[in-house]
């Protein structure tokens, strides 16, 4: 298989420039990287209008942490999905993903909150795992003006998906958290990055094996264990919520999402694992290239969602 050819000249364009950012001795920052992954908002396309859209805080020992609400039916009672949104965990905002919010919520019919999770280098692991798993905690606390089911779905892309399945790890122990359902979009699941898809697409498919290392140690900056770290290496129950799994063929990160899916099925839990041969990572920012891949992928986690 070939990567989409409706991706092939936005790649040969992304490759050309960051070789030439290499020629010129370019040394990525934080801030650069975060502007430039929301540049990707000019590929979206115009997010549906809601009903309710709110900015609250989550009251929080020491943070207080910002999340963003939307219902498309707000006098309804709709189950809660907690997104925690990608970008290495440094980069990627409530703001950035607030089409792609908008998008679940109003395709899946369920209140979406977005949580504005604190980011490394200035916050390392695991500040924002920290702040997501109370967020999900106490979410129930910020839905007061709205009507709700007590049904928690949880999920993110990337490191979002990170977070997502970090927390589903945590719950076996603390069980805080009733988690019916989980949607993970092409997650990163593997902090030690063993899978041979960083081989195989390490190079030339947008997200690059150096930079997915560059995030992690950005990350981890106490020398913790990234195996404990991660969740594809860590403990598996048949209490795991149901989960969906979407990933892309040519992913570096695609082969540890695939992996968990395999993990779940062998405790008994049910997942599905929605694979896309000829996509690349982070491919939902991409609409205006391959709206009909990403239209699917959503009533996908729709379908999920709603079984």
């Amino acid at each position: 298989m070939s990567v989409s050819p409706k991706l092939t000249s936005f790649l040969s364009d992304f490759n050309d420039v960051l070789d030439n950012m290499r020629k010129a001795g370019v040394i990525p920052t934080p801030e650069t990287t975060r502007s430039g992954l929301d540049s990707l908002a000019k590929y979206l396309s115009d997010p549906p209008e809601l009903a309710y859209v709110e900015d609250k805080v989550i009251q929080s020992e020491g943070f207080n942490i910002p999340v963003r609400i939307y219902s498309p039916a707000p006098n309804k009672e709709l189950p809660v999905f907690v997104f925690y949104h990608g970008g290495g965990h440094m980069c990627g905002s409530v703001e950035l993903y607030d089409p792609i919010a908008r998008k679940i919520a109003s395709y899946s019919n369920v209140i979406v909150v977005s949580v504005d999770y604190r980011r490394s280098p200035e916050f390392p692991y695991p500040t924002g795992l920290n702040d997501s798993y109370e967020a999900t905690k106490r979410v129930w606390e910020v839905l007061g003006e709205i009507k709700y089911q007590q049904r928690l779905f949880i999920g993110g892309d990337s490191g979002g998906g990170a977070v997502s399945a970090s927390i589903v790890t945590r719950n076996l122990t603390t069980q805080e958290l009733s988690i019916d359902k989980q949607v993970l979009i092409y997650p990163s699941l593997d902090y030690t990055m063993r899978g041979k898809s960083y081989e195989e697409n390490g190079t030339g498919y947008f997200l690059e094996k150096s930079k997915i290392e560059w995030y992690f140690d950005h990350y981890f900056q106490n020398n913790e264990d990234r195996s404990q770290a991660s969740p594809l290496l860590g403990q598996f129950s048949s209490d795991m919520p149901e989960t969906i799994i979407i990933t892309g063929g040519f992913d570096p990160i695609r082969d540890e999402g695939l992996a968990y899916g395999e993990k779940l099925r062998n405790m008994g839990v049910y997942a599905e694992n929605q694979h896309y041969e000829g996509m690349i990572h982070a491919f939902l920012f991409f609409e205006n290239m391959i709206e009909e891949d990403i239209q699917q992928a959503y009533d996908q986690i729709a379908t999920f969602l709603q079984r």
